[in-house]
């Protein structure tokens, strides 16, 4: 069965699609497909050495880059993922890892930053920031294993009424404001 990676971050160095493509690199026998999701262009030497890599290791069928997408396309792009890898080297919040966690899709991400505190136990794996051996290891087991992936999935399930939609924080932040004045 085909593992529907999607991983939603611009190609900047911070956000780890060297490290995942490493690892991935090194999963050829298993199947899967990495849909890569954000703007290309704030590092275009990163984003050209990145698309040099997929083509010189074999894996350009494997990995597709779709820049950044509109609102529906990007709905879509969740809707089809079975998993959500984004292994950044650091984040303050992480709101594409909520976004994941609320439509249920397992996450494999690392432990830096606010990751661990935005990504409930288990939900997802949670490899060391800039380690392709560990990163490597969390997406073998959530790929090779589709009861992993379920339990996961209602981990993902349970957490949802947890986390803040744009909505509910949009709202609070109009009462905030309403009470200031």
């Amino acid at each position: 069965n085909l593992v529907n990676i999607l991983c939603v971050g611009s190609v900047i160095a911070r956000k780890g699609h060297q490290i995942l493509f490493e690892a991935l690199r090194e999963l050829t026998e298993l199947e899967w497909h990495l849909d890569c999701i954000g703007k290309t262009d704030f590092d275009t030497a990163l984003y050209e050495q990145l698309a040099n890599y997929l083509v010189e290791n074999g894996l350009s069928s494997r990995i597709s880059f779709h820049g950044a997408v509109d609102a529906n396309k990007l709905k879509n792009a969740y809707l089809k993922a079975d998993l959500f890898a984004l292994p950044s080297l650091y984040e303050g919040y992480g709101m594409v890892y909520a976004e994941a966690i609320v439509r249920g899709i397992p996450v494999i991400a690392t432990t830096a930053g606010a990751i661990p505190k935005t990504v409930p136990d288990g939900c997802g794996i949670l490899a060391i920031p800039n380690d392709v051996p560990s990163l490597k290891e969390a997406l073998r087991k959530a790929i090779s294993d589709e009861n992993l992936r379920n339990k996961m999935h209602l981990a993902c399930i349970e957490a949802e009424p947890d986390f803040p939609t744009w909505e509910s924080s949009a709202r609070q932040m109009a009462e905030f404001l309403e009470s200031a004045t």
